[in-house]
Parts: structure tokens; sequence; C-alpha cells
């Protein structure tokens, strides 16, 4: 930049180029800026803690699910055990609040010692043996569907495993194949065992969708078909199928036929119901009718004595 000694004066031209040289300078400044922070918002993900519902011990709420819920939030929150404590301790109530608040303090000095409690006491009280034959004798009940009927299978199965783990090997596969033998329908029992021995690498979630997607099929009402009344009566058929077609004009003759019946009967009675009411061929006579003691024959004698 020049500057006049004697008056200080500064060039406009020379002012205006040095500010755009600095305005050159900012911009590479701030693209590389830009490049080292490769330019993009860094957005920082929390996961959402899971909701724990409180446990009482005779609740929807199992035991097992009450401490999974727990163990998930310990792992998400950093929280020593003290805290641990109060925590899983806020959430119990009823008799499992009470079993807990009357043990010694040294029984529930840790949530490692409530967790060992709460299973004692809540935990699966059946024996390995119990299970197994509960779990063999399950079969699909009346009006139970499909998936109800798989869920209570891997409870059972899943109470089973968490009792003795190794209690049954391959679990799948057993569960699959008991699914097969456990539904109530014939023919659908039949084709998932047909579907599981032609596919043995199949799981028991497909091998359960197949199930139900068989069912749906063949639940849902043919198409090719329908009835609707209108007025005495309509049918409709399907006019490809020349059976149906035989079938159709049958049914509508004998349909005919019994309506010309209903008109006779009908025409009968109207018929019947003008004789009884004085008219004759639907019209009223204008004869007036005579008192019943008036109305004698013409050739009766008039002198006739009563005995």
């Amino acid at each position: 930049m020049s500057i006049d000694g004697a008056t200080g004066f500064v060039p406009p031209d020379t002012v205006q180029g040095d500010l755009q040289d600095q305005l050159v300078t900012l911009r590479e400044e701030l693209l590389q800026l830009r490049l080292a922070t490769n330019d993009r918002p860094r957005v920082a993900y929390v996961p959402r803690e899971r909701k724990v519902k409180p446990f009482s011990g005779r609740g929807e709420v199992t035991v097992q699910d009450f401490l999974a819920d727990v163990e998930s939030l310990f792992r998400a929150r950093a929280m020593s055990d003290e805290e641990q404590c109060d925590f899983m301790t806020s959430h119990l109530e009823g008799d499992a609040r009470q079993e807990i608040r009357f043990r010694p303090v040294e029984e529930v000095r840790t949530a490692t010692c409530i967790r060992r409690i709460l299973l004692e006491v809540f935990g699966e009280k059946r024996s390995v043996s119990q299970l197994q034959e509960l779990f063999y004798l399950r079969k699909q009940a009346d009006g139970e569907g499909i998936r109800s009927f798989a869920g209570a299978l891997q409870q059972l199965m899943e109470a089973l495993l968490r009792k003795d783990g190794h209690a049954v090997n391959q679990p799948d596969r057993v569960i699959a194949e008991h699914f097969a033998e456990g539904l109530k329908d014939r023919v659908l029992r039949r084709e998932v065992k047909q579907q599981h021995r032609l596919r043995p690498q199949m799981s028991f979630v497909e091998l359960r969708e197949e199930a139900i997607q068989w069912s749906e099929e063949e639940e849902r009402p043919p198409q090719s078909s329908r009835r609707q009344t209108a007025g005495a009566f309509e049918l409709v058929a399907d006019a490809g199928e020349a059976g149906n077609v035989t079938d159709l004009q049958r049914v509508l003759s004998e349909l005919e036929k019994q309506q010309h019946v209903i008109e006779a009967l009908t025409e009968r009675v109207e018929r019947m119901e003008g004789v009884a009411t004085g008219r004759t061929g639907g019209r009223r006579s204008n004869t007036p009718q005579r008192p019943w003691s008036d109305q004698r024959p013409a050739s009766a004698p008039q002198n006739l004595q009563t005995r």
C-alpha cells in the first residue's frame, strides 16, 4: 500500500486492491478449514433409554423381563453399585419390595445380590422334567391362533433353557418339529410337516410364517362365484363352468315353478275372501241383504206348525 508522505492520502485504487487480496486470502483459509473438518455437521446420537416397568411378583411382568430391562439400562448408564441398588429397589412393588426390604443388609448390598434373591423367590419353580413334559404335551387348542400357539411353545422352551441350558439340543429344530406335530387342522398339519421334511434347514420362524400363510389361503373365500339377494331371488354364478350353468338353470326353473304356485294360491285365497264378503267376480252386489228370518224358500208352506 503506497501512502503519500506529505498529505497521508491513500489512493482508492490501492485500498481496493488490498481489500481484494485480503478477501482472497480469507476465502482460501475458509476452504482449507472446511476440507479439514469435511464440512459436515456432527450429530451425537444418544440411545433412548428403555422404560422399566415396576415388578411386583404377581403382574404380567416376569422377573426375567424385569431383570433384562434393568440390566439394559445399567449398560446404557454409568451408575455405581449403590445407584444400581437404589434403582432396582425403587422399581419393586408389593411382595417383591417386601422381600428385599426385610432381608438383612448384607444380603442386599449389591445389585447382583438383589438379582439372585429375585430369581430364587420369583423365578421358575418347575423342574426340568416338568417343563419338558409341558412342552411335548402342548397342542394347539380350539380357537387358538397359529401365532399364539407358536408363542406358547417358545415361552416353554425359553423357560426350559433358562432352567438348564443343555436340556435340549438344537432347540430351534425341536420347536419346529413339535410345532408341525401340534397343529390342530389335519390338512394344515400334513402340509407343514411335508414342508419341514422337504426343507429341513428351514428355521422355526420361517416354518411358522409358512403355516400362517397357508392357513390364510385356506380360509380365503372363493372368488369365482357370489350370491346376492335382490327382489325375490337372484343367483349369480360363474358362467365359465358348464356344470354350474346347468345347476343354475335348474334352480331358476324350480324357483319359477314355485312362483307360479304362489301366485295361483294367492288368487284362490282372494276369490274365497270375495265370496265370504258378498263379492262376485271382485264386485260387491248392490242388492240389499234381507234378514235371515225373511229368507225362506218360495215353495215352503206358510202354515207350518211346530210339533
